[in-house]
């Protein structure tokens, strides 16, 4: 039986578009994390997307939104994603948060907001991992208790999508 979106919407093309057999998931649905599934989402990069977050009410909404207008996507199934747990009061998780909202702060001055540049880099880095299109990218990694590094350092290690240990010399 042809669903809904079959029955709407004929193909042009002779051949359909090959819909990637992979799930991702979106942890936070913020203004970053929807940028990031919009991003997902544009570039057709999963055949499901299932989205995270602690505010349960808000991550059923955006997820609804999203399905609304999945009708015009590639990706078939948007989903919430319980088995995926948050822990809400580590201090590792507010840390990283004010990190997050300090290093933004001359962007939200401006605009009030920062999500597109980043929900379209993280875009950007799924696709070359899921379609190995061995692109180099200048990504920072906290390298504590790499390489016998003691403190919080954070680094941009050459890499092509994979990860792998470079000699550095101590």
């Amino acid at each position: 039986m042809a669903t809904l979106k079959e029955k709407l919407i004929a193909p042009v093309a002779e051949e359909e578009a090959m819909v990637p057999n992979n799930k991702i998931t979106v942890e936070g649905v913020g203004q970053v994390g929807m940028a990031c599934s919009i991003s997902i989402l544009g570039k057709s990069l999963a055949d499901k997307l299932a989205l995270v977050d602690v505010l349960k009410d808000k991550l059923k909404g955006k997820m609804v939104d999203l399905q609304h207008g999945s009708l015009f996507l590639q990706t078939p199934k948007i989903e919430l994603n319980p088995e995926v747990g948050i822990d809400n009061d580590s201090e590792n998780c507010k840390e990283v948060h004010t990190l997050v909202v300090e290093s933004a702060y001359e962007i939200i001055k401006l605009k009030g907001h920062t999500n597109w540049a980043v929900g379209l880099s993280v875009a950007d880095l799924i696709e070359s991992m899921l379609k190995n299109l061995s692109r180099i990218y200048p990504v920072s990694t906290m390298v504590k208790g790499m390489y016998g590094i003691e403190n919080e350092v954070f680094l941009s290690l050459p890499g092509i999508n994979q990860c792998y240990q470079p000699e550095v010399e101590r």
